[in-house]
C-alpha cells in the first residue's frame, strides 16, 4: 500500500465505518475485482501469489487498473473477473514507452495459458512510471490531501513550516469534502502532530464533520470533531499517520491547522530497558504498563499492586517487589507487617525478669508474617541468676539438616552478637516439647527471622530466672539442653 501512496495520489486508509472497502483474505487462488464494486470487496491472495509484488499488483487492479499481457485468454479472465478487453488504448501506450515492461500490471508471456494459471509472473516488482501515469489519471491529485514527509524542525508556524489545513483555512471549509494526508518520517524517526487550531461542526459521535487520525503502525484510528483534538500526537512508528478530513452538506466552521514534524525514535533503544513497553514523548521515552498495572518507582518495572506504584506509596516503611510482579509492603528490622498489609508493628521487647511471663511470635497461633524480624532481650533482675526460656511450640520453615538458611530462631547469651558465639539457630518443627534453654549469664537474646517465601505458626514460650548450678561449664550446659 505504501508503494502506491508514495508514488501516486492514491492513499489507502484503514477501514472504520466506510460503506465501500477492500478486505484482503488468504485463499486458494489470486482473485480481485477491477475498480470499486460497492460494499465489501474481497481481494484474495493464494500461496502462488503470496508476495509483496503480487499484493501491489492486485491493489492496482482493485483501484481500477487493468491486467495486461501478450495473451489474455478467456480462462484467465474468468478466474480473475477481468473485463472482456483491457483499457482501449492500453496496448498502444505500452508500445510508446521506452521500456514497455515498466509496469507492475504487466504479466510476463509465460503466465498466460489456455489450460491453467501458472505462478504469477510480474514484469516489475513495484509500480512503474506507466502505473503512476495511469493511476494519477484515474485519481487526479486533490489539492486537499496527499503524501507528506515530516522533517525534524520546530513548530514555528511561519514560512516553510510543515502543516496541513482544511480547504480555504482560515475561511470556512468546503461542504461535502473528503481529504486524506499521509504523513510519514525517515527511518528511526516518528511523526509528531501538534494542534494549532481546530474548529469543526460538533456532534456527539462525530458523524457529520470530523478529522480522523489513523496510526499506521498501531493499526487504530480515532475521530475528532468540534474543538476536540489532542495538543500532541506521536506515531507508533516511522510510517506515521493518515489524517482524513470529512465534511457533509450541513454547517461549516473555520476548519483546522495542524503542524507536523519528526523526532528521534528513542524507544528503539529504550525498549530493552522497560519491563513491558515504551511510550515516546516529546521530552523522551518513558516506560508504560498494561491495564491493571502501574509503573514502580524504578520507572521501568510494572507492578500489579498500586501500593508501591508511587515513590512514597502508602506503605508505612517500604515496599518489596515480588517475582510475580506484585508488590508487598515491608517493615524495618524489629517490626512486622500488620494484618492490614500496610502498617508495621514493633516486635522488639526488652524485659527485665522479676516474675515469670510468656511470649509468642506475631499472629500466633496463626502463621507469622513474611519478611519479619522480632527480637526479645531478657535480663535477670538479679545478676546472680540465669535466664531460662521454655518453648511450648517451635514450628518454623524446615531447613536442610542442621542448616537453617530461611526462617529461623537465633539464641545469644551476650548483647553483642559478634562478641560471643551463637549458641542456637533453630528451624523446622520440634515435636519433643517443652524445650528449655538456659543461659550461662544473666542475659539471653532471641531473634526470630522470616524471609519472603513461606509462613508457619512460629514460637510460643515462657521465661523465668533460675539459679546457676555449681561450677558448670558452657559444654555442660549445652549437654543438659540437648538431653
Amino acid at each position: 500500500m505504501l508503494l502506491w501512496s508514495r508514488k501516486t495520489s492514491v492513499i489507502f486508509v484503514p477501514h472504520t465505518t466506510q460503506p465501500d472497502f477492500v478486505r484482503i483474505v488468504w485463499g486458494r487462488r489470486c482473485c480481485s475485482m477491477q475498480g470499486r464494486q460497492g460494499g465489501q470487496q474481497t481481494l484474495q491472495m493464494g500461496k502462488r501469489c503470496n508476495s509483496q509484488s503480487s499484493l501491489v499488483h492486485h491493489l492496482g487492479h482493485v483501484a481500477g487498473l487493468a491486467i495486461h499481457g501478450p495473451e489474455l485468454d478467456r480462462s484467465l479472465q474468468e478466474q480473475n473477473h477481468l473485463p472482456s478487453s483491457p483499457v482501449d488504448d492500453f496496448q498502444q501506450r505500452v508500445q510508446q514507452q521506452a521500456n514497455p515492461l515498466s509496469s507492475v500490471m504487466l504479466l510476463k508471456y509465460h503466465v498466460m495459458s489456455s489450460k491453467k494459471q501458472r505462478n504469477l509472473g510480474l514484469a516489475k516488482l513495484q509500480p512503474g512510471r506507466f502505473d503512476v501515469l495511469n493511476m494519477n489519471r484515474l485519481y487526479p491529485t486533490n489539492p486537499c490531501g496527499g503524501r507528506r514527509s515530516a522533517k525534524a524542525q520546530d513548530f514555528n508556524g511561519g514560512a516553510g513550516s510543515q502543516e496541513i489545513t482544511s480547504p480555504d483555512f482560515p475561511a470556512w471549509y468546503w461542504a461535502d469534502t473528503d481529504c486524506a494526508w499521509q504523513v510519514d518520517s525517515p527511518a528511526n524517526q516518528r511523526v509528531v502532530l501538534q494542534r494549532q487550531y481546530v474548529s469543526l461542526e460538533h456532534s456527539d459521535d462525530c458523524q457529520f464533520d470530523y478529522i480522523e487520525v489513523a496510526d499506521i503502525g498501531a493499526g487504530n484510528a480515532t475521530r475528532f470533531c468540534g474543538r476536540d483534538f489532542p495538543e500532541t500526537l506521536i506515531s507508533s512508528s516511522r510510517f506515521g499517520f493518515i489524517v482524513r478530513f470529512h465534511s457533509d452538506s450541513g454547517e461549516q466552521e473555520n476548519g483546522f491547522q495542524i503542524s507536523y514534524r519528526s523526532i528521534e525514535d528513542s524507544c528503539q533503544s529504550h525498549q530493552q530497558y522497560c519491563s513491558y513497553g515504551c511510550t515516546q514523548l516529546l521530552g523522551g521515552p518513558v516506560c508504560n504498563c498494561p491495564d491493571g498495572q502501574k509503573l514502580w518507582r524504578d520507572n521501568k518495572t510494572c507492578v500489579a499492586d498500586e501500593r508501591c506504584a508511587t515513590p512514597d506509596g502508602i506503605c508505612e516503611h517500604g515496599c518489596r517487589l515480588e517475582a510475580d510482579g506484585f508488590a508487598t509492603c515491608s517493615c524495618m528490622a524489629g517490626t512486622f507487617l500488620s494484618e492490614d498489609g500496610i502498617t508495621c508493628q514493633s516486635c522488639v521487647h526488652n524485659i527485665t525478669i522479676g516474675e515469670p511471663g510468656e511470649f509468642a511470635s506475631p499472629n500466633f497461633p496463626g502463621n507469622y508474617p513474611r519478611n519479619t524480624e522480632c527480637i526479645w532481650q531478657f535480663r535477670s533482675a538479679d545478676p546472680a541468676k540465669q535466664v531460662a526460656v521454655t518453648f511450648d511450640t517451635l514450628h518454623m520453615e524446615p531447613g536442610r539438616g542442621d542448616y537453617c538458611p530461611k526462617d529461623y530462631l537465633e539464641v545469644f547469651f551476650h548483647p553483642d552478637e559478634h562478641s560471643s558465639a551463637e549458641v542456637w539457630r533453630l528451624c523446622g518443627q520440634y515435636t519433643q516439647t517443652p524445650l528449655t534453654i538456659t543461659s550461662n549469664t544473666d542475659y539471653m537474646k532471641l531473634r526470630l527471622f522470616s524471609d519472603a517465601t513461606h509462613e508457619y505458626p512460629g514460637v510460643s514460650f515462657s521465661y523465668a530466672v533460675s539459679s546457676p548450678p555449681a561450677e558448670q561449664s558452657d559444654e555442660d550446659i549445652a549437654d543438659q539442653n540437648l538431653s
